[in-house]
C-alpha cells in the first residue's frame, strides 16, 4: 500500500510506508477460523517434523532459499541432473541476493539462467519456481506491467505440473499486486482462488502466506474488534511456527491499523517491535523497513532528532542493500528539508536518485520528484523541470499512477511559478483526473487551485479544500476568487471573497502546520525534541497515545536555533498569503 504508505505510510501516504505497506499484503487473517487453524497446526507439525522450511510471503524474499522455494512444489526432480539443480539453486539464491541489492538487471539475468536449466530438463514446476520468482522480483521494485506477466505465466505452468501448492502461492501474489495498486476487488478474488487451491493441495502443507490470505485487515472492513481478532489468531500460527520474520509482519499489519485509528505513537511502538522480531529472525531488509517507517514518522511529528537517530539505525540495517540505502536517503531528504536545509536536501534525493535511476523501483520516481520540488524551491527553475518531467516518465513506465499524479501536480506548480499558464494546466489537468481515480481529496483540491484562472475554477477549489478540511488552501481559494471578480471590476463580489479569507484566516492555529499540507509535506509547525516518553516503548504506548511531558523550553530553543529557517517552504508560503491577504483587505475596505 500499497504502498502504508505506501506508505509512507503509505500512504501515511501514502505513503509514503512502501515496503512496510508490502508487509503488511503478506500475512492477514483467517476464515472458517476453527477448521481452518486445526488444519494449519497439523500442517504446522508435520512439516516441522519433515524439516521443511516455510516459504516466506512474496515480500520477504530476503530469505526465500531454493530449499523453500521448491517447498511442496513436486518438482520432477528425476529429469534434472544432480549438478543441474545444484546449479539452479545457486543462481535462484544469487538472484534473491541481487534483487535484494537493488540490482535488478542482475538478478532477472540470474533467474532466466536457471529457468534455463529447468527448461532444458522438461522440469515444468521447476521452471514455475523460478518464473514466480521473477514475478516477485518485479512486483518488489514497482514493475506492476511485468509483473502481472510473469504470474500468470508461473500459474500457467504450476497448472500444467499439477501442483495445486503453486497455483496457491501464485493466486496469493497475483492479491499482492493487485492489492498494492488498489484493486481491491481483483485483490480479494485472487486471495480467495488462493485459498481454493491451498484446499485442493495434499498434505503436509504449511504456508502462512497462504493459509491468512485476506488483504484489508488494518481497514477494519468487519470493525475493528473483528480485525483484532484476526489478527490474534493469525499471531498464534506464526508464533506455532517459530517464525520471527512472521511475527514482525504482524506487528507491522497492527501498526498500521493503529495508524488508521490515529494513534500514531502506538503505531510506532509497533513497528519497534517489529523491527526488534526481524532483528532476532535474521530478516535484515524488513528490519530496515520496519526501520524506515518509524524514521517517516518521527519527521511527520516534527522530531528531528529522533529521526536523525533513526535514520541512522536504519541505514546500518539496510548494510549492503543498495536500495534500501536509498530509499532511506529518501527519508533524510525528507528530513533536512523539514529542518529549511534545503542544499542537503538536494543532495539526498540527488544521491538516491542516481541509485535507483533505471532500477524500476518506485521510490525512484519519488526521489526525483522531491529532486524536482527542492530545485525548484532553490529557484533552479530549468533543473526543476528536467527532474520533474524524469519522474513523471519514470512513473509512468512503472505504472506507479499515485506517484506519476504527484510528479504531474508537481510539475503544474513549477509551471505555474515562472509563468506557463499552458505547462500548468496540462500536468494539473493530468495530476486530476489521476487524483479522481484514486479518491485523494487533498491532493485533487491542491490541482484544482492551480488549475483555476476564473470564478468556477477558484469556486471549485473552494469547494475542494473546503471537503478536504484544509483552511489554508481555502483561504488562497478565497484570495484568487476574489482577484478574479475585482479583474472584472466586480468589487462588491471581490470584497465579499477577500472578507470570507479574512474570517478562514483568522481561525487558522497553526498556520505553518497547514501550509505544509497545501505544500504537501508534512504538517509540522515547528521542530520539537524528543518526547519525554519514547513511543518506540510499547508498554509506555498501550491503549493511549504516548504522554509525553511538556518539553524543555531551553533544549527547544537550542534545537530551532541550529536549524533557523526550518519549515522555510511553508513559512514563506504564510508570508506571501499574508501579503496578499493585508492587500485584499485595504482594497475592500
Amino acid at each position: 500500500m500499497g504502498q502504508l504508505a505506501n506508505a509512507a505510510l503509505s500512504a501515511w501516504g501514502v505513503a509514503a510506508l512502501v515496503f512496510v505497506a508490502m508487509a503488511i499484503g503478506a500475512a492477514v487473517a483467517l476464515r472458517g477460523q476453527t477448521r481452518t487453524f486445526a488444519a494449519a497446526l497439523a500442517g504446522i507439525v508435520a512439516v516441522m517434523l519433515a524439516g521443511v522450511a516455510i516459504m516466506l510471503a512474496p515480500q520477504s524474499e530476503e530469505d526465500l532459499t531454493p530449499e523453500r522455494a521448491l517447498a511442496g512444489m513436486e518438482t520432477n526432480q528425476a529429469n534434472i541432473p544432480r549438478a543441474d539443480r545444484d546449479v539452479a539453486a545457486a543462481l535462484i539464491n544469487q538472484a534473491l541476493r541481487e534483487g535484494n541489492s537493488g540490482n535488478t538487471d542482475g538478478a532477472r539475468k540470474t533467474y532466466d539462467r536457471a529457468k534455463q536449466l529447468y527448461r532444458n530438463a522438461k522440469d515444468t514446476l521447476g521452471e514455475a519456481t523460478v518464473v514466480l520468482g521473477e514475478a516477485r522480483l518485479e512486483h518488489m521494485v514497482g514493475q506492476s506491467a511485468r509483473a502481472r506477466t510473469s504470474y500468470n505465466e508461473a500459474l500457467k505452468l504450476f497448472l500444467q505440473g499439477g501442483s495445486a501448492i503453486g497455483q496457491a502461492r501464485t493466486y496469493a501474489s497475483m492479491g499482492d499486486l493487485e492489492k498494492d495498486t488498489f484493486q481491491w476487488t481483483k485483490a480479494s478474488e485472487y486471495y480467495s482462488l488462493a485459498r481454493q487451491s491451498w484446499g485442493r493441495a495434499p498434505e503436509p502443507k504449511s504456508d502462512p502466506h497462504v493459509l491468512l490470505g485476506i488483504e484489508d485487515v488494518p481497514l477494519m472492513r468487519e470493525g475493528e474488534a473483528k480485525a483484532r481478532a484476526q489478527l490474534l489468531q493469525a499471531r498464534k500460527i506464526y508464533d506455532q511456527l517459530g517464525d520471527k520474520s512472521g511475527l514482525g509482519d504482524m506487528q507491522a499489519i497492527e501498526a498500521r491499523l493503529e495508524m488508521n485509528l490515529g494513534r500514531i505513537d502506538l503505531a510506532r511502538a509497533k513497528l519497534g517491535e517489529a523491527r526488534g522480531l526481524y532483528a532476532v529472525g535474521g530478516n535484515q531488509p524488513m528490519q530496515g523497513d520496519a526501520g524506515l517507517a518509524m524514521a517517516q514518522i518521527d519527521i511527520s511529528r516534527g522530531y528531528n532528532r529522533q529521526a536523525r537517530q533513526t535514520i541512522d539505525q536504519t541505514l546500518a540495517d539496510f548494510a549492503g542493500n543498495a536500495t534500501g540505502i536509498a530509499r532511506t536517503r529518501i527519508a533524510e531528504g525528507d528530513l533536512e528539508r523539514m529542518q529549511g536545509r534545503l542544499q542537503k536536501a538536494k543532495e539526498a534525493y540527488a544521491g538516491a536518485a542516481g541509485t535507483l535511476e533505471g532500477s524500476g523501483h518506485r521510490a525512484a520516481a519519488e526521489a526525483l520528484r522531491k529532486l524536482g520540488e527542492v530545485e525548484g524551491a532553490l529557484g533552479d527553475a530549468a533543473a526543476a523541470k528536467i527532474s520533474l518531467n524524469k519522474a513523471i516518465a519514470t512513473a509512468s513506465r512503472a505504472g506507479i499512477t499515485d506517484e506519476e499524479a504527484r510528479g504531474q501536480l508537481a510539475a503544474a506548480v513549477q509551471a505555474r511559478a515562472v509563468g506557463d499558464p499552458d505547462a500548468a494546466d496540462r500536468h494539473a489537468t493530468t495530476a486530476a483526473t489521476l487524483f479522481d481515480r484514486q479518491n485523494n481529496k487533498p491532493a485533487r483540491a491542491r490541482a484544482a487551485l492551480v488549475r483555476a484562472i476564473d470564478q468556477a475554477g477558484y469556486n471549485d477549489a473552494t469547494t475542494r479544500f473546503d471537503a478536504a478540511q484544509m483552511p489554508f488552501g481555502l483561504v488562497m481559494a478565497y484570495l484568487g476568487l476574489g482577484d478574479t471578480w475585482r479583474g472584472r471590476g466586480n468589487t462588491a463580489e471581490a470584497a465579499t471573497a477577500y472578507r470570507q479569507a479574512e474570517r478562514t484566516w483568522a481561525g487558522i492555529e497553526s498556520k505553518v502546520a497547514e501550509a505544509n499540507k497545501v505544500l504537501g509535506l508534512p504538517a509540522v509547525e515547528a521542530l520539537l525534541i524528543v518526547p519525554t516518553a519514547d513511543p518506540t516503548d510499547l508498554a509506555a504506548a498501550i491503549d493511549e497515545h504516548v504522554q509525553a511531558g511538556e518539553p524543555d523550553p531551553a533544549l527547544v530553543k537550542a534545537n530551532l536555533d541550529d536549524f533557523p529557517d526550518h519549515n522555510i517552504e511553508a513559512r514563506k508560503l504564510v508570508a506571501q498569503v499574508e501579503a496578499r491577504l493585508t492587500a485584499a483587505l485595504d482594497f475592500a475596505r
